[in-house]
């Protein structure tokens, strides 16, 4: 399962759905914050609150989701969010 929101849907910045990609597999869940290029990592079995980041102790599992969030999203040709002062888009997560 990936979700992919490029743009935000509400004119306040601290509120609402902001510039990130997400995506499933098996127990783990990976979301990038497209803002400020951090990952957090969640085990959904362990933990379906997803209060708890798990991405400092398992960087090869960041690694991998981010590889394959990547792929599809280039796959798919998927809009990426302008960083307005440089005018570039905003790198994929596996550019980090």
């Amino acid at each position: 399962l990936i979700l992919h929101f490029p743009n935000k849907w509400q004119p306040d910045a601290r509120h609402g759905i902001n510039y990130k990609s997400a995506i499933r597999k098996g127990d783990w869940k990976l979301i990038y914050h497209m803002r400020d290029g951090r990952m957090e990592l969640f085990n959904l079995r362990e933990d379906i609150g997803e209060m708890k980041d798990v991405a400092p102790k398992n960087s090869e599992k960041v690694k991998e989701l981010s590889k394959l969030l990547s792929s599809h999203l280039r796959r798919w040709d998927a809009p990426m969010p302008v960083v307005n002062r440089t005018g570039e888009k905003v790198r994929f997560s596996d550019e980090l």
